[in-house]
């Protein structure tokens, strides 16, 4: 079907409605420091900020220490053969992460979706990968205070009875891989839904799923058995903290990293080839 010739008027309005946009784009620019050197970090600040003036960031880092605390001094012994360990603790958080995650994520996309601040952001010159990675830095950077926060608990131990750092280090540092590769899910997931409980219910679905497959492996047959170990982030994350640094399991967590990024970018990308797709069409008709 041949487009209808734009009259004058028409053109006009289209010229109005372009010039309006610019206007409110540079307006957004300079007044969001889209003008400073670094704008990923400029939008991770921003989120972080934004989570700590709320009342959020606080309230996360409580509630996550508090459950650590509560289920590695009462609900589980940490004295294991004899001897203090927070082995306990390193079991429970990847569970704990798979609630902790789709809720530090679940609005960083999917709310500026509902509010049409998405749009504003995709009107700036910012590159889809320096947008999304700086809404990940934020969460990123308020789950590693509440992360630290959490450290308290073997500084508190270490006062009193005698501990093993070097595996208590690199559990953290599973902890630290293993929480952003479900941030990562977390932002594919907001990015893809229409509405932050869409964007939850999609990442907690998907962290569990990779919760379950570990957990599960030792009743699955052992042809079935030895590629849920593969794929299972709990035997990586558990030879982290036994203090074991194995190029596999780095390998493992910073793929999956990768992988879910990625699938984020392409997805926000898809979703606005596909709407300037749908409005070149609807001018045609």
């Amino acid at each position: 079907m041949h487009p209808r010739p734009k009259t004058r008027l028409s053109r006009l309005n289209e010229l109005k409605v372009r010039i309006h946009k610019d206007q409110n784009s540079a307006k957004f620019v300079e007044e969001s420091g889209e003008r400073v050197s670094n704008p990923i970090i400029w939008i991770a600040s921003r989120g972080l900020i934004s989570s700590l003036r709320g009342g959020v960031g606080l309230s996360l880092s409580i509630a996550y220490v508090s459950a650590c605390a509560v289920y590695t001094f009462s609900l589980y012994p940490y004295f294991i053969d004899g001897e203090p360990s927070l082995r306990p603790m390193f079991e429970f958080i990847p569970f704990l992460l798979t609630l902790l995650a789709p809720t530090l994520t679940l609005d960083i996309i999917a709310a500026d979706r509902q509010n049409r601040q998405l749009d504003v952001w995709l009107a700036t010159p910012i590159s889809y990968p320096s947008l999304l990675l700086g809404k990940l830095g934020g969460a990123w950077l308020l789950f590693m205070l509440a992360t630290s926060v959490s450290l308290c608990i073997p500084l508190l131990l270490s006062q009193y009875v005698s501990l093993h750092w070097p595996s208590i280090l690199t559990g953290y540092l599973g902890v630290a891989l293993l929480g952003t590769m479900y941030l990562c899910i977390g932002l594919w997931s907001s990015v893809r839904a229409n509405n932050p409980l869409s964007a939850w219910l999609s990442s907690f679905s998907i962290c569990f799923l990779f919760y379950l497959i570990g957990v599960s492996a030792r009743f699955l047959p052992p042809s079935l058995a030895e590629w849920s170990q593969l794929l299972s982030t709990q035997v990586h994350f558990e030879r982290l903290t036994i203090g074991m640094i194995d190029t596999r399991d780095l390998i493992y967590f910073f793929g999956m990293i990768l992988y879910w990024f990625t699938l984020a970018v392409e997805t926000l990308r898809h979703q606005v080839n596909e709407t300037i797709r749908i409005k070149k069409r609807e001018q045609t008709i």
